[in-house]
């Protein structure tokens, strides 16, 4: 009977810990990126850009054409609370600058007061916005990583 319960017990732990493990790669995963705005002016009204955003898992590039504004857009969550991202418009239509909401709304109001004052004058030949929560994914992600790894360990390895 007491190897029927530390078997289950045992299971149980590795359910916890491999959660823990899953938690902390995937926020790496998701939120542990770089997103690089540039945008180059060529004439007067011909503005060129690239959204690039790199993470552990590749990079991905995509041409913005025509660039035309920028905005914030506001998702409220279960709990009441906002989170927000950058929505930047394009002639064909639009993309976010990120792949998530977040908190961080003066952040997100700064950076389209940024891309709109680019667009909107002609005597600025060049934008970079950079957003970069590595800084946050990574530790984060970590920690959950190690709780998880060291309850499997303390859980599967005999004393």
């Amino acid at each position: 009977m007491k190897s029927q319960i530390s078997n289950m017990a045992k299971i149980q732990s590795l359910l916890f810990s491999l959660t823990f493990i899953a938690v902390g790669l995937m926020s790496i995963i998701l939120f542990g990126k770089v997103t690089n705005l540039d945008c180059n002016r060529y004439q007067k009204n011909q503005i060129t850009c690239q959204l690039e955003s790199s993470g552990l898992l590749g990079k991905k590039l995509t041409e913005i054409k025509q660039i035309q504004g920028s905005e914030v857009k506001r998702r409220r969550s279960d709990d009441g609370d906002y989170t927000y991202r950058v929505l930047i418009k394009y002639e064909n239509g639009e993309t976010p600058l990120t792949d998530y909401y977040s908190s961080g709304r003066s952040e997100k109001y700064e950076q389209v007061e940024q891309i709109n004052s680019f667009i909107n004058n002609p005597e600025i030949p060049n934008l970079k916005v950079k957003n970069d929560k590595r800084w946050l994914a990574y530790p984060l992600g970590g920690i959950f990583i190690v709780i998880g790894v060291i309850t499997l360990a303390t859980t599967w390895i005999p004393n």
